[in-house]
């Protein structure tokens, strides 16, 4: 692939012809659904400032638990616990993304996908050195515009790779990057997004759990999401629905949440 001038971070990306170089893909499409991080993806993630061992099924049960404790019943406590919780999942998740958009882009056919150079589209590398050379280029925002671009543009082996789902994955990232969607729902959407092979989450994660409580978030399973949840997103809900009465401290703190609240959705 010949060099282009990257535009800089903020610009729409301007695509180019570039048909010099030969396409490069891997196979084996059915090794994608199940697959155990081998011990050089695990370093890269690690250093790109991942936890793979990260409780996936107890942060996603108590998102929602904390989420609905929140509103409608305005706990305090609850409001305060989510916004930690928020914080420090988004800037792993943002990441996450990121990263897995980089390996999955090499697997892209380089021709006919008109787009500037990039290390690592249609590279056909291994996953760890894919998401190694794509961190090292350019700045999040605009790789999130370019996988974006390329996931609608290139063309894949198969079906099992690239194209639509993932497109979806980098538009997400893309519009939380550009400040156009809040962390909240931010994190809401990443539990959500799947790709060929299943929760978007289980390229280093665990995600088996996972599942287990989105599935039962669909169904309004409180019981199935109160066994994954912390102790303290437990404690905040059995407080919740066996006192009968708030303190006068409760009571004004929900009245200040449920304020900043509706000021919050006039924002949005």
């Amino acid at each position: 692939m010949s060099s282009t001038t990257t535009p800089r971070s903020g610009e729409r990306i301007r695509f180019v012809p570039d048909h010099s170089a030969a396409c490069g893909v891997s196979s084996g499409d059915s090794a994608r659904n199940r697959r155990r991080l081998v011990f050089g993806e695990t370093e890269v993630a690690r250093k790109a400032g991942l936890d793979p061992t990260r409780n996936l099924a107890q942060a996603c049960s108590d998102y929602y638990m904390l989420s609905y404790l929140r509103r409608p019943h305005y706990v305090a406590a609850a409001a305060q616990a989510l916004d930690e919780l928020v914080g420090d999942l988004t800037p792993e998740f943002a990441r996450y993304l990121d990263m897995a958009c980089g390996g999955e882009l090499r697997h892209a056919s380089t021709w006919p996908c008109e787009l500037p150079s990039c290390p690592v589209l249609g590279g056909g590398t291994d996953r760890s050195v894919a998401w190694r050379e794509w961190l090292a280029w350019e700045t999040p925002l605009y790789r999130a515009e370019y996988a974006a671009s390329a996931f609608e543009e290139a063309s894949w082996p198969s079906r099992n790779y690239g194209g639509e789902p993932w497109a979806l994955i980098a538009c997400t990232l893309h519009e939380f990057l550009s400040k156009r969607m809040s962390p909240e729902l931010f994190i809401d959407r990443v539990w959500n997004l799947q790709h060929h092979g299943g929760i978007v989450l289980n390229k280093i994660y665990v995600t088996e759990e996972l599942a287990l409580v989105l599935d039962a978030h669909g169904r309004d399973d409180h019981d199935t999401l109160i066994s994954f949840a912390s102790e303290q997103a437990r404690e905040l809900w059995t407080k919740t629905f066996s006192q009968r009465t708030r303190t006068l401290q409760e009571a004004r703190a929900s009245l200040q949440l449920w304020a900043r609240l509706a000021f919050q959705s006039v924002q949005f």
